[in-house]
């Protein structure tokens, strides 16, 4: 997204130990809005960075099926 927000402050996350690691992380942009990331953390072996693999901006503290 191209807008600005004046806060990033993870709230909560959750680990998924696979081949690396999945995060699965609760982000409050402030103003009742929140961001959840998902980012996988390849092994330190391959020497690859973290990805950001996917994310979605809500309105909202919690999204119905929602793992964190």
């Amino acid at each position: 997204t191209k807008r600005k927000y004046d806060c990033f402050r993870a709230v909560i996350y959750r680990a998924q130990v696979v081949a690396g690691v999945n995060y699965l992380v609760m982000v409050y942009l402030g103003n009742d809005c929140y961001a959840y990331l998902k980012i996988f953390a390849p092994l330190p072996v391959t020497g690859d960075p973290p990805i950001l693999t996917a994310y979605q901006i809500l309105k909202t503290r919690m999204i119905p099926g929602s793992p964190v």
